[in-house]
């Protein structure tokens, strides 16, 4: 059985037991090589003992979570964050599909961690998703801007304005993009209909979420279609028109 091979990063000694025990007694193929209870600490551990995974922290006496990434020279490990961040920042988090853990940590919480790890064992790709972290939780005035599709292949990284509409296929969901091939995500509709603005991205159908900003043309024949601004033509479901006409009536005064 492969070992995976962890370091903790966590100021609150509490915090540290009960994480560490949890994974000795729950996780066979988990060993806990270090515990560090400072980012220079922590710099130093992952250097040196170079693990396959670390949960870290983000504040930290010394320095934040970003700052230690930011001068530890290797970058071949995953992340899963520790937070007991606000809302908006853990809505940062699950846009940039990074792993986080809202503390305290439960053992469910810590099982689907794990669990997302061992599938997706690809390091490289950490770097970019924290790079559109920092861009998307330093801009708060103008809201979150960049989007990671966990794809097939791996993660794509694209601006929200550049979304068209979204449209579901089973447990899959199309992107159809501005000047983009368009891109299956392996989410579901519901996932994204729960993480996009709900004043511009609105669902008219079971299987349809448009971005009201490319909306062509509203139809109200038939009991009402859209044309959006790729030339697609769309019904509207009955039970959500009425929703749907508040939302652009909103839209139309922003």
């Amino acid at each position: 059985m492969r070992m995976i091979r962890v370091i903790l990063v966590e100021d609150e000694k509490n915090a540290m037991d009960a994480l560490e025990i949890k994974l000795r007694e729950n996780f066979s193929d988990v060993q806990v090589v270090a515990t560090c209870n400072s980012g220079a600490a922590a710099i130093k551990q992952i250097e040196t003992l170079k693990p396959e995974l670390v949960f870290l922290d983000i504040n930290l006496p010394d320095l934040d979570g970003f700052s230690i990434l930011e001068k530890v020279q290797s970058n071949h490990f995953k992340i899963i964050f520790t937070t007991a961040y606000d809302e908006y920042a853990v809505k940062a988090f699950r846009y940039n599909a990074l792993d986080y853990l809202l503390k305290p940590v439960g053992l469910s919480q810590l099982k689907e961690a794990i669990d997302r790890y061992r599938q997706q064992s690809d390091a490289d790709s950490t770097i970019h998703q924290i790079k559109y972290f920092l861009q998307n939780i330093n801009n708060t005035t103008h809201g979150i801007n960049k989007l990671a599709i966990p794809t097939l292949r791996g993660l794509k990284f694209i601006d929200i304005s550049s979304i068209i509409r979204l449209e579901s296929e089973n447990n899959y969901t199309i992107f159809y993009l501005n000047n983009q091939p368009k891109l299956v995500a392996s989410k579901t509709l519901g996932d994204y209909e729960d993480l996009l603005d709900a004043n511009q991205f609105v669902r008219i159908h079971q299987s349809h979420i448009i971005n009201l900003a490319c909306l062509k043309e509203y139809l109200r024949v038939d009991g009402g279609t859209v044309v959006m601004t790729d030339g697609m033509e769309l019904e509207i479901s009955k039970r959500r028109k009425e929703h749907f006409k508040e939302m652009l009536n909103n839209f139309l005064k922003r």
